[in-house]
């Protein structure tokens, strides 16, 4: 080969070289809008999945307009944008994007593909009538996320415009999900729907103001059901932030008489009573010119009695003999005050103030779940502990975090057993949640009517109360605790045994009926 044409060789290889690593360049910081995409459907999100398999979110194929304002004169700016207007489908904030003064700008992203057929056409007019040349408008497009059901919006979650998890699981579990692997979570969605609906019934009917329903699995501690309402249709965009907010997690509210089953429980177990001591109640008793009262006069009660009438009286009376920093440190083991050991972003730790920030009432008031804040999903799991004979295992969502689990021994299964005894008789004519029982089946269970506290201090809401039962069943070796809570219900009835009770039983038929989990 000639030096000459050996020259010319070598020069057209550097040219080569050099035009590669410029095209790595551009690639790698300014990557283009089509790579991107194809970028994306390489590796598509996972999906969320119940615990049978249904699809809680899938992928789905949306599409977004683009344009290329630089390229585009004003006349023809104010042209669209009046056009976009009109056509019902672009709000003006949307529009008014043609106007900026960028190489590219999204107008609408994720529309249906009704609304991209409108604009499919639209484009195709103005091209054939020579007024865009280019692609100074343009329809792509992009994968996004479709839910099934809106009943399990919180706990499932959302993504945003980029396909990125900002909420429930779709958040917990971004890493996996964005790396194309499915997560099986232990929910179930058929018992999710009746758990929804039927909150959704009593909300309606007793004019509350919020509720939230959460079921477990107390031999494992599986997460079968979490609900709550208000909700929101995730599938429709999120208009505010506050649409996130999950109460069965974040609200922290005072439960009332279901913490007396937790402070009955450090009597037994630090033998501070007997089951045959007997306390008496005159109806009303004052502590520190505090009245502490029930709502009729019980005479001479038991635990048992306690349990099964609520009685306030009784239950101050035992909590004379509790130790503040034995019953703060008792209740911390139940997971009071402290965030629930599960992936749920948005969750509250509750409100259990350190025993030495406590007054003198503190032990008598939290004994009668005042004075202590918690969710649905930490009552739920406290009550999982009792039902599971003291034993404690941290709470699964994903069905992958269930295998293995160690159980810590948090109360004797003596104590427990005492306690579970004890909330068989709650649902009785003589007890405080008839409206709970079930033919066929026996429950043991606790109502709860919590005051609600005045924002920022100063006592109590006198007709503002948080309505609050939880059953265990079948009693004798409970499988499953369903807690229901319903928040400021105005309709006139205010109780948990008149109130969240009956939206238990209403569950607990419909799941046997028909769900896999009970047969």
């Amino acid at each position: 080969m000639s030096k000459e044409r050996f020259g010319v060789v070598f020069f057209l290889f550097l040219i080569f070289i050099v035009f590669i690593m410029f095209r790595v360049v551009v690639v790698t910081l300014v990557p283009d809008e089509k790579l991107i995409s194809i970028s994306n459907e390489t590796l598509p999100r996972g999906k969320i999945l119940d615990r049978n398999g249904k699809e809680l979110a899938v992928n789905t194929t949306y599409f977004s307009l683009y344009a290329r304002p630089k390229m585009l004169t004003m006349g023809k700016k104010e042209t669209f944008y009046n056009e976009l207007i009109k056509s019902g489908i672009f709000n003006s904030k949307e529009a008014e994007n043609i106007f900026l003064d960028k190489n590219f700008v999204w107008l609408k992203r994720k529309m249906t593909r009704d609304e991209a057929n409108y604009i499919r056409q639209w484009l195709y007019l103005l091209k054939e009538k020579k007024i865009i040349k280019k692609d100074e408008l343009g329809l792509t497009e992009e994968v996004g996320r479709f839910y099934p059901y809106k009943e399990l919006s919180h706990i499932v979650g959302n993504v945003n415009i980029d396909n990125k998890g900002i909420s429930g699981l779709e958040l917990s579990f971004e890493r996996q999900l964005s790396m194309g692997s499915n997560i099986q979570t232990t929910i179930d969605v058929e018992l999710s729907f009746i758990c929804y609906h039927e909150l959704l019934n009593a909300i309606e009917k007793e004019k509350a103001e919020s509720g939230s329903v959460v079921v477990i699995n107390s031999r494992n501690f599986e997460i079968l059901s979490i609900v709550s309402i208000p909700s929101y249709d995730p599938n429709s965009g999120i208009k505010k932030t506050t649409e996130l907010f999950f109460p069965a997690v974040g609200y922290t509210f005072e439960p009332g008489s279901i913490m007396k089953i937790f402070s009955m429980a450090f009597a037994l177990e630090r033998r501070l009573i007997s089951l045959n001591s007997q306390f008496y109640c005159p109806g009303k008793v004052y502590l520190a010119n505090l009245p502490f009262s029930c709502l009729v006069a019980h005479g001479y009660v038991t635990p048992e009695k306690i349990i099964q009438k609520s009685c306030n009286v009784g239950m101050v009376q035992i909590a004379d003999r509790f130790d503040k920093e034995g019953f703060y440190s008792f209740l911390s083991k139940f997971g009071f005050g402290k965030l629930p050991e599960i992936e749920i972003p948005g969750s509250s730790q509750g409100i259990l103030r350190n025993y030495k920030e406590w007054s003198l009432l503190s032990k008598y008031m939290i004994s009668i779940g005042q004075e202590i804040g918690v969710t649905a999903l930490q009552l739920a799991v406290a009550g999982a502990i009792i039902a599971n004979r003291g034993n404690y295992i941290k709470p699964s969502i994903c069905k992958v975090q269930t295998n293995y689990q160690k159980a810590t021994q948090i109360i004797s299964g003596y104590t427990a057993g005492q306690i579970l005894s004890m909330m068989k008789k709650v649902i009785s004519e003589e007890g405080t949640a008839i409206s709970a029982k079930i033919e066929g089946i026996e429950i043991a269970g606790k109502t709860g009517t919590g005051q609600v506290a005045i924002e920022k201090g100063g006592g109590y809401y006198k007709d503002l109360y948080n309505a609050v039962f939880i059953g265990f069943l079948p009693a004798s070796d409970p499988e499953f605790v369903i807690l229901v809570v319903i928040h400021k219900p105005r309709a006139g009835r205010n109780t948990g045994g008149a109130v969240a009770a009956p939206v238990f039983a209403n569950i607990v038929r419909k799941m046997i009926l028909n769900t896999h989990l009970v047969y």
